[in-house]
């Protein structure tokens, strides 16, 4: 294939994805072979929505070597590899979409269940056994799951999926079919969480508080007294955390189960020990001294359950919070998934501290300068 052509269809992809629902923000990545010896892949930490033809990067297949400024996605060893085993494959996604990454973290083959999605993707879905992101590690890892028996689509361990095809229909369609066979293995939803959470942000030396009741302007430097006791939580942490500029509530259904279930979740998902951090506990907020240890859960951290009550998600702004929302969520999914069928296992604290160091100091810091 012609590098223009392939360069296109990736942009265009990328943006597929977004629309579909599969990826969100700047998760996940695409590609599509030119020919045996070099792949367009989609950059590294670009979004999706402004993604131009010229930002995507040709890779060398052998070496993964690449010219220009922009870095292409940093798991081009993946994509090089299945080129290499799949030499009738032509177009690669990797997605974190939400039912195949709960499904991931159970650390099984997904038997494919539904005929027409058989026909798209084989007899199973292979685990991949867990890597840390961008690691030698997981790529052998996805070459023996992938050499394990013929399918258009795997999971990785506590990551995400690869859905891969002859062409970018196919690939598509493979990773549709695969969210739909592992929405199974979702627990039954909890009953919906009461009212609409509040939400706030920074306003140079000012807290702009809202809820049902309305909006709230208050000085950061000004004391909480006769405040609502969402606006004291959120008021305690703009004074101890200045890199936050947006507070989001969240009682999504599983993450309001979890905080009246769960006295901490540590990481099952990967892209929730980078985006959320090591573990999030549960704080009683409750009584004079609620703000004080809302504080201290949210050390460290960018979201912190409020037991019984739903969660605080903490960011630089409102795009950044509703992430943290978002995969707090997925989290929490795949931990009730994983508690209904035994033990659970999270990933190690050591590969979280490592994951959340790389985001904090790579990807968050260049999402500030862009």
């Amino acid at each position: 294939m012609d590098q223009e052509l392939a360069r296109q269809e990736v942009a265009v992809a990328g943006k597929m994805l977004m629309e579909s629902g599969l990826i969100v923000r700047t998760w996940g990545n695409v590609s599509c072979r030119i020919d045996s010896g070099c792949f367009a892949i989609t950059p590294s930490g670009m979004a999706y929505e402004t993604m131009r033809p010229g930002d995507i990067v040709i890779v060398n297949t052998a070496d993964q070597s690449y010219e220009g400024r922009i870095k292409p996605s940093s798991e081009k060893g993946i994509h090089a590899r299945l080129y290499q085993l799949l030499p009738h494959i032509n177009f690669v996604i990797h997605t974190h979409q939400v039912n195949a990454s709960v499904a991931a973290v159970l650390g099984e083959d997904v038997e494919i269940l539904d005929p027409k999605n058989r026909e798209i993707i084989g007899e199973r879905a292979a685990i991949a056994g867990y890597g840390l992101p961008g690691t030698k590690k997981l790529q052998k890892n996805v070459a023996k799951a992938v050499s394990r028996f013929p399918a258009r689509a795997l999971l990785m361990a506590n990551h995400g999926a690869l859905c891969f095809g002859e062409d970018c229909g196919r690939a598509f369609a493979a990773a549709r079919a695969l969210e739909d066979e592992c929405g199974r293995f979702l627990t039954p939803p909890p009953p919906p969480s009461p009212g609409k959470p509040a939400e706030s942000r920074r306003a140079g030396q000012d807290m702009i508080f809202q809820e049902s009741g309305g909006e709230i302007r208050v000085p950061l430097s000004s004391g909480s007294d006769g405040l609502p006791v969402e606006a004291r939580l959120h008021l305690a942490v703009y004074r101890a955390r200045r890199d936050v500029a947006f507070i989001l509530g969240s009682s999504e259904p599983s993450t309001f189960r979890a905080s009246r279930e769960c006295g901490a979740l540590k990481p099952l998902l990967d892209d929730f020990a980078q985006i959320a951090g090591v573990s999030v506990a549960a704080a009683d907020c409750d009584g004079e001294k609620g703000p004080d240890r809302l504080v201290r859960a949210l050390r460290g951290r960018s979201a912190v359950l409020l037991k019984g009550r739903g969660a605080l998600c903490c960011a630089g702004s409102r795009e950044d919070a509703a992430a943290v929302a978002m995969v707090l969520e997925k989290e929490c999914l795949a931990y009730f998934a994983a508690a209904a069928r035994g033990p659970v296992k999270p990933i190690s604290p050591l590969e979280c501290r490592l994951m959340r160091f790389v985001y904090l100091s790579r990807y968050a810091k260049k999402a500030r300068k862009e």
